[in-house]
């Protein structure tokens, strides 16, 4: 056969084969030989995301999660997602923060915690976060763990307030013609103390004259109608402080200070423990503060046990112990006859009367040892979700000391708040009042020291004032103590 030669043929054959090869070189790596629509590839295999997120008061997630959309915090992150997938992101807010919504592909999804997205395209979604304003008026306290927080925010809460005495003694002392005696303080006085950035007022009470009960409060500043009557008006004096305080912006701490037994007027110091008019007493205030969220309840103030009359954690928390039927000053100076005693009514009583109340505020239980030891408390403490602790801390008392502090103290506050309800100044040692302070501040405990009072209302009949007062005179000159405690406050974080 006779082969005709071409000029070029040749050529032709090898531009014909080398397109032959290249094609399947690119269907092996999964390409395309096809040069349509401009030579582009019209079939990505994925797209990115980008997600913007404004403001620091959050974070975005996305599922599928493939690392860079982990948890992205004002700043943007971009990964890549299999075409046509579906992706969805979710916003987590922190604490004080309101998440205002989603933007741009994702922007549909409003205000919604969640957003969907199909990856048939790139796609670029923002998050946007806002502070929430500042709240105003007191805070609303609830137990979470061991801490306190203001339940209209959910951030933590360490209170920093101070104790106003006087309403547990005015309405049986021999001065009596002032009910509003606490003692000689202006109502305004706790704008001034709130200006110091103080957050909480401790009120301490008398059982009797709230109740009525066994002659008090005695006539005079609250009438000379029945005792009943007289009692009205001590709770409606009550009623105005509490208000008063939350008008300055101030929660309140309800303590039950003086007490004695049916028969025994409520006068002159403390009864070791609570007797059986307590639980009366505690389901009356709480049926008249359970409707206000920034009230709480101290359920006694300082138990302790006497000689051979021992307060055990058993009583404590149950009762039925028998205790002196005397005020710790009328022991320590001779004045009980050494046998009449009252059966004690515990704790758990007292917290079984607040609840039945229908009252659901934080309820504080002090400990023994005039509220200074807790070596049991979290054994022996009632069945209930909203218990802190009562914590008085005194020098001289039997845990007063950093080394004591870590030991007894800290392990409870790492299981329920602690409160350092009562701690005072001394001339003799001022450091120790700054120690602790500075332990109380490490420790996440918050404090009142004693006593939001005019120095000069607690000269004795030597001259003699109290180191325990934080002002003096009715301009609120700073004692040593509110020195001390007005400069704390200053350095605390708002």
């Amino acid at each position: 056969m006779q082969v005709t030669h071409r000029p070029g043929l040749g050529k032709q054959l090898l531009v014909v084969l080398s397109s032959v090869l290249i094609g399947a070189a690119l269907a092996a790596c999964g390409g395309s030989s096809s040069s349509g629509g401009g030579g582009g590839n019209n079939n990505p295999a994925s797209y990115g995301l980008t997600v913007t997120v404004n403001g620091n008061g959050g974070s975005v997630r996305s599922n599928p999660d493939l690392g860079n959309i982990h948890a992205c915090t004002n700043n943007s992150c971009t990964d890549s997602f299999d075409a046509n997938a579906s992706v969805t992101l979710t916003a987590t807010v922190n604490t004080g923060y309101t998440f205002t919504g989603w933007g741009g592909d994702c922007a549909g999804a409003g205000t919604a915690l969640t957003a969907a997205v199909t990856m048939n395209a790139s796609r670029a979604c923002s998050a946007t976060f806002a502070a929430n304003p500042p709240l105003s008026g007191p805070v609303q306290p609830v137990v979470a763990g061991n801490r306190l927080l203001d339940a209209r925010s959910g951030l933590a809460w360490i209170p920093h307030g101070v104790n106003l005495p006087g309403l547990e003694y005015a309405c049986v002392g021999s001065d009596n013609t002032r009910p509003s005696w606490v003692p000689d303080l202006a109502r305004d006085s706790l704008t001034t103390a709130a200006s110091w950035g103080i957050d909480v007022i401790r009120l301490p009470l008398n059982q009797d004259c709230w109740l009525g009960a066994d002659g008090a409060p005695t006539p005079g500043g609250y009438g000379n109608g029945t005792a009943a009557q007289r009692a009205q008006q001590y709770q409606a004096l009550v009623r105005s402080w509490v208000q008063a305080a939350h008008d300055a912006g101030m929660a309140v701490i309800l303590d039950l200070h003086w007490t004695a037994p049916a028969g025994t007027l409520a006068q002159g110091g403390q009864w070791a423990m609570a007797d059986n008019q307590s639980a009366a007493f505690w389901s009356s205030v709480a049926t008249a503060y359970k409707d206000d969220p920034s009230v709480m309840f101290d359920l006694f103030n300082e138990p302790y046990s006497w000689d051979a009359h021992t307060l055990s954690w058993a009583c404590w928390r149950d009762g039925g112990c028998a205790m002196p039927n005397a005020s710790d000053q009328d022991l320590k100076n001779g004045k009980w006859d050494g046998a009449t005693t009252y059966t004690v009514t515990g704790m758990a009583a007292l917290v079984s009367a607040v609840r039945g109340a229908g009252a659901k505020q934080v309820i504080l239980l002090a400990g023994l040892d005039y509220a200074n030891t807790l070596t049991s408390w979290l054994a022996y403490k009632p069945n209930d979700a909203q218990l802190a602790v009562s914590w008085h801390n005194y020098k001289g008392q039997g845990c007063s000391d950093t080394a004591c502090w870590n030991s007894q103290i800290a392990p409870v506050a790492a299981q329920v708040p602690v409160v350092m309800t009562e701690f005072g100044y001394e001339n003799d040692d001022p450091g120790y009042f700054e120690n602790a302070m500075t332990w109380a501040d490490s420790a996440g405990i918050g404090y009142l020291p004693w006593a939001w009072w005019n120095q000069a209302d607690t000269e004795d009949d030597k001259g003699n004032v109290s180191a325990y007062a934080l002002y003096t005179g009715s301009a609120y000159t700073l004692t040593p103590e509110g020195t001390a405690y007005k400069a704390r406050l200053v350095k605390l974080p708002n």
